[in-house]
């Protein structure tokens, strides 16, 4: 069988073979000077009557060793590889789900796409299996068609935040087996473990999104504290956009590089929501901040206890925000208190509190 070039580029080596010959075609023509026997003791170069011009090639063990060189060179170049009638693969490719993936999408699409063309040209049959880095989800595509698999990482959503990889590397090495390769797609070489193949992509971007918000207590209404950090290295001016309703304010900030500026902002009266915007940049994802008016969750309570239980649950709950009573009959009951003198006593859709005449117990599903 004859082998598979792994790097046709290699080829181009040969390039050097018309190149040896053409320097060996160059010869130089001497002129014929008629001297008397005592100038036969001086020293006389060759004068060149012509300069160069092109003779006859004339073999020679230089001329052969140069040749066998460069076709040496060009083998050695191309990575020759014999497969076997039965020789397989799998291949995974590990796609990282970190939000900073995100500006680079295109670019690590576009990185697996040439790393299974160069994959492909070994001729082993492969199966190609492309995932996230998110452990407990299924992969994109897992099959031998490689535009389909390209096509599959159009469900690739690169928005999670930073998390570990281990779990799906160990997923993707039990994938591909013993025979076949892994091969992590990051902008992050912090994230690639020692010794595990990966493919870069990314750039420095400059860039400053929101950092960080803070509610903060007190009469009135509700107002946060916001933090907007410069991750570029070079001082930047953003323009904070908000609008509740129907109003709309600007406020402008000057962020040296790393810096993080914070400022105040109130909801106004009657508003339940807001949401601030900075200018555009190469990372979209941080952006955009939505507020909401905070409000604690309503918690209605149904309880089937005797009236003096009742009172002291009643006692416990009545100081917590968003808790009311319901009726004994109310099918939206957040949180039921009952009695119930059967051990193995039926469990009730939702939070309960179940209280046995022999051992009291509480049942959260």
């Amino acid at each position: 069988m004859l082998p598979h070039l792994t790097n046709t580029a290699g080829l181009w080596a040969l390039l050097g073979i018309p190149l040896i010959l053409a320097i060996h075609f160059l010869q130089h023509r001497t002129r014929v000077r008629l001297t008397a026997t005592m100038f036969l003791l001086e020293s006389l170069a060759p004068e060149v009557a012509t300069g160069k011009n092109w003779d006859r090639l004339r073999s020679s063990r230089a001329l052969w060793l140069q040749l066998l060189a460069v076709l040496l060179l060009a083998w050695v170049l191309a990575a020759p590889c014999w497969v076997r009638q039965d020789a397989e693969q799998t291949v995974v490719f590990i796609m990282d789900d970190s939000a900073n993936m995100h500006p680079f999408r295109e670019e690590a699409v576009q990185a697996v796409a040439e790393d299974m063309e160069n994959i492909g040209k070994q001729g082993i049959p492969t199966t190609w299996v492309l995932m996230g880095s998110r452990p407990a989800r299924l992969p994109f595509y897992r099959g031998n068609n490689r535009n389909a698999a390209l096509q599959a990482l159009s469900r690739w959503r690169p928005d999670a935040a930073t998390h570990d990889l281990s779990e799906s590397l160990r997923t993707a090495a039990f994938m591909a087996g013993a025979g076949g390769l892994t091969r992590l797609v990051t902008c992050t070489p912090e994230r690639v473990p020692a010794g595990q193949p990966a493919r870069g992509v990314g750039r420095p971007l400059d860039n400053a999104g929101f950092a960080g918000i803070t509610h903060m207590e007190g009469p009135g209404e509700p107002r946060w504290r916001i933090a907007v950090k410069n991750n570029s290295a070079a001082p930047v001016q953003k323009t904070v956009s908000v609008r509740a309703g129907d109003v709309a304010q600007e406020q402008s900030l000057t962020l040296h590089p790393g810096a993080v500026a914070e400022f105040e902002y109130t909801l106004p009266p009657g508003c339940g929501t807001a949401v601030l915007r900075l200018a555009p940049d190469s990372f979209p994802l941080d952006n955009v901040l939505p507020l909401v008016r905070p409000a604690p969750k309503p918690v209605a309570v149904e309880m089937q206890v005797p009236e003096k239980t009742a009172d002291v649950f009643r006692k416990i709950y009545s100081g917590l925000p968003g808790f009311s009573s319901g009726s004994s009959t109310d099918s939206t009951a957040t949180l039921r208190i009952f009695v119930e003198d059967k051990a193995d006593a039926h469990r009730p859709h939702g939070a309960a509190i179940i209280r046995s005449a022999k051992n009291p117990q509480e049942y959260v599903p």
